[in-house]
């Protein structure tokens, strides 16, 4: 591909071989900066992903704080989410799925502490 360019470059003036040259480095840095954004964008739906089922819980845990009273709150509710995070993380062992998820399911084992 670089060697085509060079072969146009020389049938023509040096003017439009430094434009072929900025449109080659343009298309070049948007390239990178869309595999950047993708990157970024992966990255942060990851660490949504992690942390997105222990926000839910905080209100309820500000709440039983503030009232120091758990009225309401059924711990039947935290053996099922344990036992399926559980159960999340030894799943992976035999069929690998996507590491956000493995997180996710160490870090709601260790919020139900």
């Amino acid at each position: 591909q670089t060697q085509i360019f060079f072969v146009v470059c020389r049938h023509y003036h040096s003017s439009v071989c430094l434009s072929f040259i900025e449109i080659y480095l343009f298309s070049k840095m948007r390239d990178d900066l869309f595999s950047l954004f993708v990157r970024l964008a992966s990255w942060t739906a990851s660490g949504a992903m992690v942390v997105g089922g222990i926000v839910p819980f905080i209100p309820q845990y500000r709440d039983i704080l503030r009232t120091n009273s758990s009225e309401g709150f059924s711990l039947y509710v935290c053996l099922v989410l344990l036992l399926a995070n559980i159960l999340r993380i030894f799943f992976w062992f035999g069929k690998h799925y996507e590491l956000p998820l493995l997180a996710q399911s160490m870090l709601g084992c260790l919020q139900l502490r």
